[in-house]
């Protein structure tokens, strides 16, 4: 269905409907203009969140499907996170904890490679 997702939209917007018309100016709205800065009719580019899932599933291969079970759950919480169209505050909320677990494992993760290669290095 992703792959499918600009020629939709393209055909929608070219035969909009009332759903379509309002989803459109929200999206507008919401990610173009940047109200915090002198300059709030600069348009921003929007994020291209179809990219960040597709790396999010290049980097699940790097991983080991058995040892790294936990990490795997985190990134797949992102990638669903990052396909969903509209985020509430309680998802940005709940991200934001996923992350900092992500953060903590990743930690982990390199520790105790790290150590490995110590070991092997003094012939262990």
């Amino acid at each position: 269905m992703i792959f499918y997702k600009n020629e939709i939209d393209q055909i929608e917007s070219q035969n909009p409907d009332e759903n379509y018309i309002a989803d459109a100016s929200y999206k507008y709205q919401l990610h173009y203009f940047d109200s915090m800065t002198k300059n709030s009719l600069k348009f921003k580019e929007q994020v291209d969140y179809e990219t960040i899932a597709k790396k999010l599933y290049i980097l699940q291969l790097r991983f080991n499907p058995t040892e790294d079970s936990g990490t795997l759950n985190l990134i797949r919480f992102f990638i669903n996170f990052y396909k969903s169209e509209y985020k509430s505050k309680s998802d940005i909320e709940d991200a934001e904890k996923v992350i900092d677990e992500l953060v903590i494992n990743i930690q982990s993760m390199l520790k105790n490679e790290w150590e490995k290669v110590k070991r092997e290095s003094k012939g262990e």
